[in-house]
């Protein structure tokens, strides 16, 4: 598999994974994005975070973790699932720079039985319709945190309103970590494993007759 096939599959997981409680962590090695524009210099690395913002994520490291470059990445699905993330000495022989965090956890909710917002059912023309006829003049005043809870909040309501609720089911069809994908692709493996045998035993009974 080709790195921009392995580029399009991360994409295509991070899509599938909105809405979910998330913290991916790991080399991505995509040392040409400017983390602090939200931009990339080549396709891959642009598509990379568009894939991120699409899916609400939130790149959390900020310096350098490999020769100055930030190529070790903590996305997390909540902004402030961890604390600032602290770039530490370089591991061992490696030249990548260990990172260290921690992570708010809350015992109560759990993976199976924790409500979400249905995205998918979201009423997004009113959403937009809100949006357009909201007097931003008055609602973003103030100095720039001021600002951002103000437009935070009014996002907030309007995801509320318009956003239906949606409980996952304790009985899961999957693990959680396996995307839909990767469950159509091991069926398809299967199917054509078992196709595979049923020819083999006509060929050894067309041979022996």
């Amino acid at each position: 598999m080709s790195s921009k096939d392995n580029d399009m599959l991360l994409c295509d997981m991070l899509l599938e994974l909105k809405g979910k409680s998330l913290l991916l962590m790991g080399d991505f090695n995509f040392p040409d994005v400017d983390w602090s524009a939200s931009h990339g210099y080549s396709l891959s690395s642009q598509n990379f975070i568009d894939a991120i913002d699409d899916a609400f994520l939130t790149q959390q490291v900020t310096e350098g973790t490999c020769n100055g470059a930030i190529l070790d990445l903590v996305i997390t699905s909540e902004p402030d699932m961890i604390d600032s993330v602290n770039v530490l000495a370089e591991f061992a022989n490696s030249d990548h720079n260990m990172l260290e965090w921690d992570i708010h956890l809350s015992p109560v909710s759990t993976l199976f039985s924790r409500p979400s917002l249905d995205y998918a059912k979201g009423n997004f023309t009113a959403i937009r319709q809100a949006l357009k006829d909201t007097d931003w003049s008055h609602v973003l005043q103030g100095n720039a945190n001021e600002q951002w809870e103000a437009f935070h909040g009014l996002l907030s309501e309007l995801e509320s309103k318009y956003i239906p609720v949606r409980r996952s089911c304790k009985r899961q069809k999957k693990a959680p970590w396996l995307t839909y994908k990767a469950v159509r692709l091991t069926r398809q493996k299967h199917k054509l494993y078992r196709k595979y045998k049923d020819d083999m035993q006509t060929s050894c009974i067309c041979k022996s007759s």
